[in-house]
């Protein structure tokens, strides 16, 4: 675990007060992870033990499908109680720590632990947004959200030196992808559990595996063919075949996906009445919506009927860049991943910059 932890830390997810602890008698063989949230998301939290709720939902795509909800507890053994009925999940301590516990190998605590964090920050400011629009925010409510706005990180961009393509080898077109994977998340842009990233030499797409981490790709980039059956779809990213269809149907050679937390929360910022597919966002949407000329889609991970690679290569053949609704961008460049890294930055600082002029 300790590797994860460190992870945690680089990502400013975590402080020092932390436990780990296996229980086979009582929890059948399930490791427990135990941790207090750094700033800004330990207000977060606190601000949401103060309503004094029984259970969080996420508001987003991937913590939901991660973590369905978030249930709030007296104790330890509370949890410890709860973990017979599952392999997996995430509760919040009264006290202000958040609880995880899973079996197998420990990344998918650290994976969870990362889920619950984005999940509270994204539901806080969507909250707010929300109560903003219905004219429900009151003084403590402004309050609350300047002192965390006060604790946001700046995003910065660390010189990491993009590689400028095109690549012509396998080599280069590895590190390329390491490279750029790195930079997302050491600018603060994304966190590293979340995201996926491919590069298109030829016949051949190398992409993200599914689980990898965006700053760690060693041994987390598979290969693809661009034609014919794809053994290699068991290991990439679960994003393959909207990586796939937008390199089939465009001419783009590199595509980021990340989920830049003020781009997911606008996304779902829709003031649309009356609308008859209200609870299905996630899926299907009957109306054009854009955030500044860039177009927001709904549709589930990978292929289907509701299938973002169902909607997501005319959108991105269009204007090279797509918002999903609740999870994340999408964005294509030519020949390598410097435009596109730069693109992200500029569309996460300008939906941060549009969400606090609400206020």
């Amino acid at each position: 675990m300790s590797e994860y932890l460190e992870k945690l830390r680089a990502e400013n997810l975590i402080t020092d007060e932390f436990s780990e602890f296996e229980n086979r008698s009582i929890a059948s063989g399930k490791l427990f992870f135990i941790a207090r949230p750094k700033e800004p998301y330990a207000g977060i939290l606190d601000f949401f033990l103060s309503l004094q709720l029984k259970k969080i939902i996420p508001q987003d795509s991937e913590s939901k499908i991660l973590i369905p909800y978030i249930l709030i507890v007296e104790s330890i053994n509370e949890a410890v109680e709860l973990s017979k009925k599952s392999d997996s999940g995430a509760v919040i301590l009264k006290s202000g720590r958040v609880i995880i516990w899973g079996k197998g190998k420990s990344i998918i605590l650290a994976v969870m632990y990362g889920a619950v964090c984005n999940a509270l920050f994204i539901k806080f400011f969507s909250l707010m947004l929300d109560k903003k629009r219905k004219n429900n925010l009151g003084g403590s409510d402004l309050k609350i959200v300047d002192t965390v706005r006060g604790k946001l990180a700046k995003y910065s961009l660390i010189n990491l030196s993009l590689m400028q393509g095109p690549f012509k080898t396998e080599t280069e077109i590895i590190e390329g992808i390491k490279i750029a994977g790195k930079e997302l998340v050491t600018s603060g842009l994304v966190n590293s559990f979340f995201g996926n990233i491919s590069y298109r030499f030829r016949e051949k797409i190398y992409i993200s595996k599914t689980g990898a981490f965006l700053d760690s790709l060693d041994n987390g980039i598979v290969e693809c063919n661009i034609k014919g059956n794809n053994v290699c779809v068991e290991n990439a990213s679960s994003e393959f075949p909207s990586h796939l269809k937008i390199y089939k149907m465009t001419g783009y050679g590199s595509i980021i996906h990340g989920h830049p937390p003020f781009t997911v929360i606008l996304s779902m910022d829709c003031n649309i009445k009356e609308c008859q597919k209200s609870k299905r966002c996630f899926y299907t949407c009957n109306y054009e919506r854009e955030i500044s000329g860039i177009p927001i889609v709904s549709g589930k991970t990978g292929s289907g009927r509701y299938g973002l690679d169902r909607v997501l290569p005319d959108k991105i053949n269009r204007v090279g860049k797509a918002i999903v609704y609740g999870h994340g961008v999408f964005i294509a460049g030519k020949e390598d991943f410097r435009e596109a890294v730069s693109e992200m930055r500029r569309i996460e600082e300008m939906c941060k910059e549009e969400y606090f002029k609400k206020f």
